[in-house]
C-alpha cells in the first residue's frame, strides 16, 4: 500500500468515478493521501472563446452549447464527464476521504505577440497543430465529435452546422496568429483536489 495516489486529467475519462476512488482507497495507507487534478472543460473553454480578435458572442454560445452536448454524449456512452472537476470534493467526501482540500490552478497561458517565450511558443503551436488538422480538443476529429453529439441528443443537421462553427472559429485563430492579432490572458479551471484515507 502507498503513502500517496494521484492521477491528472484522468478521471475525466472514467466511466464510474466513484469507483476509482475506491480503488484509489483500497491500495492507501491509512491517513495515506490521494490528490486529483481535474478540470472543468467547458469553463476553459469559455476562456478560450475569449480570446482576441473576439467573435460575436452569439457565436462564443453556440459553441459552448454544442460542446455541451458533446459532453452530455460523453457521459451517455460511459466515457467520463470532461468537466468533473467540479465535483470532486463532493466524490472525495462521498468515498470517505477526509481532510479534503481543493485548489485552483493559477497558471495563466497568456498570448502576447510576437509570442517569443518558450511556453507561448509550445502552447501556440500546439493549439495550431490541432486547428490544421481540423482537430476540435473539445471532442477530438469530426467523427468522433459526430458521434458525441448524436449520444447527446443533438441530430445530424445540427452536427453539420456546428462542425462548421468549429472550423470558421478555429480558422479565425489561425488567421489571427499568422497576423500577429491573436492575444488574451488564458486561465485554466482546474482543480487540484486531495483527501486523506481515515
Amino acid at each position: 500500500s502507498f503513502d500517496v495516489v494521484t492521477c491528472q486529467t484522468v478521471l475525466i475519462h472514467v466511466a464510474d468515478v466513484p469507483a476509482a476512488l475506491q480503488e484509489a482507497l483500497r491500495v492507501l495507507k491509512p491517513g495515506g493521501l490521494f490528490c486529483a487534478a481535474e478540470p472543468n472543460n467547458l469553463a476553459c473553454s469559455l476562456v478560450n472563446l475569449s480570446m482576441y480578435p473576439q467573435i460575436p458572442w452569439s457565436e462564443r454560445s453556440a459553441l459552448l452549447d454544442f460542446q455541451h452536448t458533446c459532453e452530455a454524449g460523453k457521459i451517455a456512452l460511459g466515457r467520463g464527464d470532461s468537466s468533473v472537476g467540479d465535483a470532486l470534493p463532493y466524490l472525495f467526501r462521498q468515498a470517505g476521504l477526509q481532510s479534503i482540500q481543493v485548489f485552483s490552478n493559477d497558471k495563466c497561458a497568456d498570448l502576447v505577440p510576437p509570442y517569443d517565450r518558450p511556453d507561448q511558443k509550445l502552447d501556440l503551436d500546439q493549439w495550431l497543430s490541432w486547428y490544421r488538422a481540423q482537430i476540435w480538443p473539445s471532442a477530438g476529429m469530426e467523427s468522433d465529435a459526430r458521434e458525441l453529439f448524436l449520444a447527446g441528443g443533438g441530430n445530424e443537421a445540427e452536427f453539420a452546422d456546428n462542425w462548421e462553427r468549429v472550423m470558421r472559429r478555429q480558422q479565425h485563430v489561425i488567421d489571427a496568429a499568422e497576423q500577429g492579432t491573436l492575444h488574451g490572458a488564458r486561465g485554466f479551471t482546474t482543480y487540484l483536489v486531495s483527501g486523506r484515507k481515515s
